[in-house]
């Protein structure tokens, strides 16, 4: 099937994302964790909720002709875009397409269906390269930058797992929005297509 080769790409670069950061975490939590302490810079009191800085310091690696700062800016902003992307595309295709499922004429039906799946077909390819350019934007960090690596993976690790339903939900959503669109093309079945549009265009903003 069509929609099965989109799915597993994506579910494959994602599982190497999650991979990479969880184990990137090489140091476990202090012993004082949870216990009151003080902020460093502001001394203002509080309890640790996280791995100290302190216990994470080591240097950045360096390379040859390589700007880390000005490598991961511009891989983290080519990331930023096309996730922009995945975002707004699907919410212009459900409005369009709900445009044209109100349209008296029928051509203008056709007009309306046919730019909102061609819009839609742009934002799977979108997914794709968006989840590529995330791939190399963690291996940029974690290869520039190890011990914020560490530091950023140790304190949001209990929410990776959040994060893969709804990168997973979000992939699976979108696939099957746009590859059902000929199947649920009559007038019949149209709420139901449009609600697989709410559902994916929902997954994205949590996303």
């Amino acid at each position: 099937m069509p929609i099965v080769k989109p799915i597993l790409g994506l579910l494959v670069v994602f599982l190497l994302q999650a991979g990479i950061v969880l184990g990137a975490v090489p140091k476990t939590l202090p012993p004082n964790y949870g216990q009151p302490s003080q902020d460093i810079f502001y001394q203002t009191p509080g309890s640790i909720e996280g791995p100290a800085v302190a216990d994470n310091v080591q240097n950045y690696s360096s390379y040859p002709l390589v700007d880390n700062r000005l490598v991961v800016w511009f891989v983290t902003q080519q990331h930023t875009y096309f996730g922009g992307f995945v975002l707004s595309i699907p919410l212009f295709s459900l409005l369009l397409e709900f445009l044209g499922f109100t349209r008296q004429h029928q051509a203008s039906r056709q007009k309306f269906d046919g730019l909102a799946r061609d819009i839609l077909r742009v934002a799977l390819l979108s997914m794709s390269i968006t989840a590529l350019l995330g791939s190399f934007m963690l291996v940029t960090f974690v290869t520039l930058y190890p011990g914020f690596m560490s530091y950023m993976g140790a304190t949001f690790k209990p929410v990776m797992p959040v994060y893969a339903t709804v990168f997973v939900s979000e992939a699976l959503l979108l696939a099957l929005y746009y590859y059902s669109w000929d199947f649920m093309k009559t007038p019949s079945r149209k709420w139901t297509h449009m609600t697989l549009g709410v559902l994916s265009n929902g997954t994205g903003v949590i996303l």
